[in-house]
């Protein structure tokens, strides 16, 4: 059976994973509402050919002198487990938080866990936990999309033409390469001046346990945001970038600020129809001129971004290391996630819940989408609960939009300019 080294990507969580064992730190969680009339062997059926087709899914890892490798099991047909919690609310929200939190970090096993459920009202779902060590939210997506055309008969035309192993291989000799130089450049260059500018008061705990707040924006505001960007030619990530870094800015005072990105790492259409870990955290670290208007600030953003984008392959470890730890580079990030579902996901009597592994791994991320294909963005707030609780997100939430109206309302008024109230916002 051959053996793979793990990319850099990986090596990062691993590294969470071993700072935090035996926690659902790297989980990803969710479950599929089933609105459609299905039965328990069309669901596992669907499930059994979505892990045989994607070999992301039979990833497996084993430690050999020190070293973690990586190999994919051989596919065999499975029966999950079906458990029926029909008019049991109780028993089933107990179920859920405990199976949440289980640890799937085990050497020679499984890296995803798979139930098929028959949720309180009757409708029938499938619970489905996978590590992020052989996944992201991109690929999460692909992997949602493909066991719902399964389900309805349609066929899947996204299929990638080389396996995620064989794709991480050519990044094996970047550090002895001269991008690697280059990017080490851009780097030490980037972080020489950065000082502490931590988004929150006090002092960070090693505590990682962690809630998770879903708000669906209105389809107006959606609208709004989105117009906003389309004629600044902006994307929707530039734009709460840029939002966050006012609001740090203005909370520390700060001249150099960091909001972290989740980069999703992906060239070309091969890569983009790949399910394995691509993506990454990376920090923009801007220096904020009061004077300049949002619109050239905006600007400023929109070229960070794709700095990061060219020199993203520098680990993000390094990074840290070149700041001696300073405070405020990884306590806030932002993720906008825009690969969808098919049109037929809503239509067709499907959902998607995601749920609350009970840990993060940042005092806070925010998680912008539109998974489902509807009119409006979706945000998850994930937070670390000794940071921030659900009332102080709510005020966040509000903050972020007040701070957007008002670029909206005189997007050339210069940064100094701008009144924000952040009395009780991020704060426990």
């Amino acid at each position: 059976m051959k053996k793979y080294k793990m990319s850099t990507v990986q090596d990062e969580f691993i590294r969470i994973e071993e700072r935090h064992e035996n926690t659902s730190i790297n989980n990803i969680a969710g479950i599929i509402h089933i609105k459609k009339q299905l039965n328990y062997q069309q669901i596992n059926d669907a499930f059994n050919k979505v892990i045989e087709q994607h070999e992301t899914l039979r990833i497996r890892f084993t430690k050999e002198d020190g070293e973690y490798r990586q190999y994919v099991a051989d596919y065999e047909q499975q029966n999950f487990e079906s458990l029926n919690f029909h008019n049991d609310q109780v028993n089933y929200d107990k179920w859920l938080k405990n199976n949440t939190n289980r640890n799937l970090f085990i050497s020679d096993e499984n890296l995803y866990h798979v139930k098929v459920v028959k949720c309180p009202d009757g409708h029938m779902g499938i619970f489905i936990i996978l590590h992020h060590l052989i996944i992201d939210i991109w690929g999460i997506t692909i992997i949602i999309d493909n066991f719902v055309k399964k389900l309805i008969g349609k066929k899947n035309e996204m299929i990638p033409n080389s396996t995620y192993l064989e794709i991480i291989t050519n990044e094996q000799e970047y550090k002895s390469s001269k991008r690697f130089i280059k990017d080490q450049a851009f780097w030490l260059k980037k972080t020489k001046y950065f000082e502490n500018n931590s988004l929150f008061e006090g002092n960070r705990s090693n505590s990682v346990v962690g809630e998770r707040l879903r708000i669906d924006l209105s389809d107006k505001v959606s609208a709004k945001i989105n117009h906003f960007c389309t004629k600044n030619a902006i994307s929707v990530s530039n734009l709460f970038t840029a939002i966050m870094h006012i609001i740090k800015h203005k909370k520390t005072h700060a001249k150099i600020t960091s909001i972290g990105l989740v980069i999703h790492n992906r060239n070309g259409q091969n890569e983009k129809q790949s399910t394995g870990l691509f993506a990454k955290y990376l920090p923009m670290i801007v220096e904020i001129n009061n004077d300049l208007p949002i619109t050239e600030f905006l600007y400023i953003i929109k070229l960070e971004s794709l700095n990061l984008l060219k020199y993203r392959h520098y680990p993000f470890r390094y990074i840290i290391e070149n700041c001696k730890n300073k405070k405020g580079l990884d306590d806030c990030f932002i993720s906008f996630q825009n690969a969808k579902y098919d049109s037929e996901f809503i239509e067709d009597g499907f959902t998607d819940e995601w749920l609350n592994s009970g840990t993060n791994g940042a005092p806070l991320c925010v998680n912008i989408c539109n998974r489902s294909n509807k009119n409006n963005l979706e945000i998850d707030y994930a937070y670390q609960t000794d940071i921030l609780d659900e009332a102080g997100i709510y005020r966040l939430h509000e903050t972020i939009l007040n701070v957007f109206n008002k670029i909206l309302e005189n997007p050339e008024q210069k940064i100094s300019e701008m009144n924000i109230s952040l009395e009780e916002v991020l704060t426990h």
